[in-house]
């Protein structure tokens, strides 16, 4: 479950411990379920335009995201989809 308004993400009756970047990516993809987004437009949507950074920093981001969710259950929310970018699974 995803609180926009609280910005949390609960699993079960676990809460999750997310920085304001693995939250933003949730909340972003999350937001345009089926839509897939490249690191780039999703860099520049959590972190902004004027951001001074790399969008890999979205590779290492989601990753973080993953092994959180996993530990709490087997659902995989993120996809990647090769060659293009990262979605929420409907």
């Amino acid at each position: 479950m995803i609180d926009y308004t609280a910005k949390t993400v609960q699993v079960g009756s676990c809460e999750l411990e997310l920085t304001k970047l693995e939250y933003g990516i949730i909340e972003f993809l999350s937001l345009n379920q089926g839509m897939v987004f490249d690191k780039e437009r999703i860099y520049e949507k959590v972190c902004g335009y004027d951001a001074e950074g790399d969008s890999r920093v979205v590779t290492e981001l989601v990753h973080r995201i993953r092994k959180k969710f996993q530990e709490q259950t087997e659902t995989e929310y993120i996809e990647t989809v090769w060659g293009m970018g990262y979605r929420w699974k409907k």
